[in-house]
């Protein structure tokens, strides 16, 4: 599918959607983990939700969610965008890691954007399972 199948969404560069993916990846995170956690120390909560935002777990995450099967072709459109896109990689990251941590950054972008706030839950609640194993 070309950009202009997805409307103006689509049109945006992938860094963009990969930029507002992150910040509302991280916030449903962080949510969840201080609902689960309420009383514990701020060390502990940034500790926690660390481990979901490295570009290592979500590139598990990602590629778990192609495993089993459960993006839309629309999804995985906006994740290979993401993934394809030339950035610079950080010293911590692997370059693959990083790039489908891009990926999967775009498509929540994409899903925010475009209101599909019961699918980024689902995700969500997806990373939960694969991070905590």
């Amino acid at each position: 599918p070309s950009s202009s199948t997805y409307g103006g969404i689509a049109a945006m560069n992938p860094l963009v959607l990969a930029y507002i993916g992150d910040v509302t990846y991280e916030k449903e995170v962080r949510k969840r983990i201080v609902i689960e956690n309420p009383n514990d120390k701020i060390n502990a909560i940034h500790k926690k939700t660390v481990e979901f935002s490295k570009a290592m777990s979500q590139s598990k995450v990602v590629n778990a969610l192609k495993d089993a099967q459960v993006l839309t072709e629309k999804e995985w459109y906006f994740v290979k965008r993401g993934r394809n896109t030339q950035s610079s990689t950080p010293k911590n990251a692997n370059v693959t890691d990083y790039r489908y941590a891009t990926g999967f950054e775009t498509m929540i972008g994409y899903l925010d954007l475009s209101g599909q706030y019961k699918r980024i839950g689902y995700m969500v609640d997806f990373a939960f399972k694969v991070v905590n194993g």
